[in-house]
């Protein structure tokens, strides 16, 4: 939450924040001022929420101040714009040498993302073993075991729940990408 002029807890909970996700209530794990900019906190929560859910926040008076010394007045029910979206592939290609896939996703991958679920096939060598993985940022890339080579057809499936983006949301499925 971003206000217009730096805020402080004069007991340094920043507490009495409520979030809601269509209508039901979550359990906020903390609340912290921005390192930087006095007039940020954010509020983490101890679940992921979900695309387009409609997201609304209180609060009730309690030890906020802005640095002014005007105490934050209650909130009711304020609409937070949610921005989630679906994580999702956007291509694929393989490497000159035919010994990597790099699928580039639209959004950052956690770093602890496994390929459970995950198929690279070839229409001449049939489903290829992945001997290893690395993330980076926006990019998967999973090293075979096989050569693709330069006229072979690959094809990408997933049915996994191992790749994770970095707004909790997980990779959607899909099938010959």
């Amino acid at each position: 939450m971003e206000f217009n002029t730096a805020v402080i807890d004069t007991l340094g909970q920043y507490s009495g924040f409520t979030v809601y996700g269509d209508d039901q209530e979550y359990v906020i794990d903390s609340v912290s001022r921005d390192a930087d900019n006095d007039n940020t906190l954010y509020v983490w929560l101890q679940q992921g929420m979900n695309i387009g859910e409609k997201v609304n926040i209180s609060y009730t008076s309690g030890s906020i101040w802005s640095e002014d010394t005007v105490k934050l007045e209650p909130i009711n029910y304020f609409k937070i714009e949610n921005n989630l979206t679906e994580t999702k592939i956007t291509r694929g290609t393989t490497n000159k040498q035919g010994t990597a896939v790099t699928l580039t996703c639209n959004k950052e991958i956690k770093k602890n993302s496994v390929p459970e679920g995950l198929t690279i096939t070839d229409d001449r060598q049939g489903t290829l073993e992945i001997d290893s993985f690395s993330i980076g940022t926006t990019l998967i890339t999973l090293y075979l075991s096989a050569v693709i080579a330069k006229d072979d057809s690959v094809f990408a499936d997933y049915s996994g729940s191992g790749f994770i983006g970095i707004d909790e949301i997980p990779l959607s499925h899909f099938e010959h990408l």
